[in-house]
């Protein structure tokens, strides 16, 4: 991809790959977590143990773990370093969550490994989740290609994420926040306890900018070295679709993706500390034109549409300031998966600078049905009309003629969207 190049989405011109490792895992549970690392374990064991060939960095945290974990992959390999990412979800393609030396996976070469996978599953007489299945692909696929340094993204948790099962050289919390209470508590503090569970005693831990050493060392259950971020002190001027950070262009857009970038150059500090080259001005260039699809991102073929994947409070509150900040006014199309806090969104929605409010239920069962969403709005008194079916979404979105459209809710539904319109994300 051009360096300079603002799409993050292309059309879609093949068939998207479908070899037997990838139907097998299109099988597999996809959403949900399981406690207990025992079979990644032995999954890794069965492969030799890839993970140990290289360094990891675990990335962890409620929100902003794509875009830290996109800032350092870009930076370190712009350093010169073969880098390895792992990120979720996907949005139309499995390939998307593996990332090596600025290119997705070779679509060969992931359905033979996750072949390779099942065939080795069968024979340990295990039953791999989908998560679980994916990070083995990826963790195996980085050591095939010998990578200097891989940037691994935990899934929803930490203690019984697949990813735990790896031996991180240092480990990363960008932010905690209530989600996923059903599976790891329901206040911070118990959230935070079971993300910290991918920190490693006498190793660093990087603490994004809204935690605090004092309250996060109680609840560790090791001892980490523990470096805190501050957030940046430099001019800034936010613009909306990237920002000035100190003079020089930043491609990722909100001042919520100020905070990532403070924590990402923290970690790429403690990485020279542990001996990685990585000089300052070229990281930085790396970072002018960075993109992550699927955050605050054009959807091409529309003039002022906008997606995100911001999928719970916090992060609907980020996008709200950004908003505002902007001065911005769009008309919100809004979609969320029924196990989100959907009375706090919903209240969030209702101060919410905007023209308009249309709901969007997308395929998956996952969704919340727009009745569901429907009720809680006229519960706070919220004007909104309801996207009656997919046919209409690029009329009604076409109606606006120029003025600013955000769609957003959920990567899921981002995904969805592309599907409709027939786009991928753009590869680098």
């Amino acid at each position: 991809m051009d360096l300079h190049s603002a799409n993050c989405f292309v059309p879609l011109r093949d068939p998207l790959p479908a070899g037997d490792g990838f139907k097998q895992l299109s099988e597999r549970v996809f959403f949900g977590i399981k406690k207990g690392l025992d079979n990644t374990h032995k999954i890794l064991e069965r492969l030799g143990r890839p993970d140990r060939n290289y360094p990891i960095v675990l990335i962890g945290g409620t929100n902003g773990k794509g875009s830290t974990g996109s800032i350092l992959a870009h930076a370190c390999r712009a350093s010169g370093l073969k880098v390895g990412w792992t990120t979720s979800p996907h949005l139309r393609h499995p390939r998307e969550r593996i990332w090596i030396d600025g290119d997705l996976v070779n679509v060969e070469n992931m359905d033979q490994t996750l072949n390779k996978i099942f065939n080795e599953e069968k024979d340990l007489a295990i039953s791999l989740t989908y998560f679980e299945a994916i990070i083995a692909a990826a963790l195996q696929s980085f050591s095939e290609r010998q990578v200097d340094l891989a940037f691994v993204e935990v899934g929803m948790g930490g203690r019984w994420d697949a990813t735990n099962a790896t031996d991180p050289i240092l480990s990363v919390i960008t932010n905690v926040g209530l989600d996923h209470q059903q599976y790891l508590g329901d206040t911070k503090e118990l959230i935070c306890r079971e993300k910290l569970a991918i920190g490693r005693s006498q190793r660093p831990l990087v603490l994004g900018p809204t935690l605090s050493r004092a309250w996060v060392e109680p609840l560790l259950e090791c001892v980490p070295s523990v470096y805190t971020t501050s957030k940046l002190d430099v001019p800034v001027d936010i613009l909306w679709d990237y920002s000035i950070v100190d003079g020089k262009r930043f491609g990722l857009a909100g001042r919520h993706q100020l905070d990532n970038l403070s924590c990402a150059l923290k970690v790429l500090d403690c990485l020279r500390g542990l001996g990685f080259n990585l000089p300052a001005h070229e990281c930085q260039k790396s970072l002018a034109y960075l993109h992550w699809p699927g955050r605050l991102s054009s959807l091409p073929g529309f003039e002022n549409v906008w997606i995100d994947g911001a999928h719970n409070p916090e992060g609907l509150e980020a996008l709200k300031a950004h908003c505002s900040m902007s001065n911005k006014t769009p008309h919100l199309y809004f979609g969320v998966m029924k196990d989100k806090d959907l009375t706090t969104m919903s209240k969030i929605l209702k101060a919410f600078p905007k023209k308009s409010l249309t709901l969007i239920q997308g395929t998956a069962e996952r969704f919340a049905t727009l009745e569901a969403l429907g009720n809680l709005l006229k519960g706070i008194s919220v004007d909104y009309t309801n996207l009656s079916s997919w046919n209409d979404l690029e009329g009604r979105l076409k109606s606006h003629q120029g003025e600013p459209v955000l769609i957003m809710g959920s990567l899921y539904l981002v995904g969805e969207i592309l599907e409709h319109f027939n786009l991928i994300p753009n590869s680098e």
